[in-house]
């Protein structure tokens, strides 16, 4: 292991925690005003999302085998 001589253990720290910071105002220069983001954002227009598409046919399936397995002493006697 390398040891430095220095005693303040936290330098290398400040100096990461500057770094960021300067890349930080950078990139919040660059970016919009939030009034202008999120018109443009009301203004698409909001598609039908299928969300957890397993999960939905994994219900319907169950509430089908609900189905059957109420009604299956109406359908037997039928046999």
């Amino acid at each position: 292991m390398v040891e430095k001589t220095s005693n303040d253990q936290a330098e290398e720290l400040r100096q990461q925690v500057k770094r960021r910071e300067n890349k930080q105002e950078v990139d919040i220069a660059s970016l919009p005003p939030r009034s202008e983001y999120h018109k443009h954002k009301k203004n698409k227009s909001r598609k039908f999302r299928m969300r957890f598409p397993l999960i939905r046919v994994l219900l319907v399936l169950f509430i089908i085998l609900v189905i059957a397995a109420l009604s299956s002493p109406i359908w037997l006697e039928n046999l």
